[in-house]
């Protein structure tokens, strides 16, 4: 069993990034804009995205309190599967029966480890919250799953995380070799 704590600091860095961008948001929403320009000057548009500026980052910056506070570990590797705890749209235990593999995906400068479910809609059934689940559908149109891991907010580096992963998927599938 491997067990990835949360990163405290990594989280409080992320908390302070988004707490900035709420102020910025809100400071779009006090403020008239005065500029000349007419893209910067359309009040609509500002409004539009001090409110959605201010809706996002508001919801990270809970998401990472949530996280800060959060007695639990990060992700847990088993040998009953994966249990993810390390975002705000985490599954619980992924079955190693129900993953069929992991693939490295970059981008905008984020690395995610993509978690290839069997039948990833059994899992976005379970879940109740509309918002949570509505999140995972489109994790899952955009990445073709919805299990992107990404080692933002655990104490272990990308390219380690991805290989403990590998690592556990491939002890399951040659102890299930072993048992037929």
């Amino acid at each position: 069993m491997k067990e990835i704590p949360l990163s405290k600091r990594k989280l409080t860095i992320l908390l302070i990034g988004a707490l900035t961008l709420v102020l910025l948001s809100m400071g779009l929403l006090v403020e008239k804009p005065e500029l000349s320009s007419t893209i910067i000057g359309n009040v609509y548009l500002v409004l539009t995205i001090g409110w959605a500026g201010l809706i996002f980052f508001g919801l990270i910056a809970a998401i990472c309190i949530q996280k800060l506070v959060d007695p639990k570990m990060g992700l847990v590797i088993s040998d009953k599967g994966v249990n993810d705890n390390s975002s705000g749209l985490s599954l619980g235990l992924i079955r190693w029966s129900d993953i069929v593999e992991f693939k490295k995906l970059e981008k905008e400068n984020q690395k995610f480890v993509l978690c290839v479910l069997k039948n990833p809609d059994n899992y976005i059934a379970k879940v109740s919250n509309v918002l949570k689940r509505k999140s995972l559908q489109l994790n899952q149109r955009l990445y073709g799953t919805p299990v992107p891991i990404s080692s933002q907010a655990l104490q272990i580096e990308f390219d380690e995380l991805y290989l403990a992963l590998n690592k556990g998927l491939r002890t399951y599938k040659t102890m299930a070799n072993i048992r037929s």
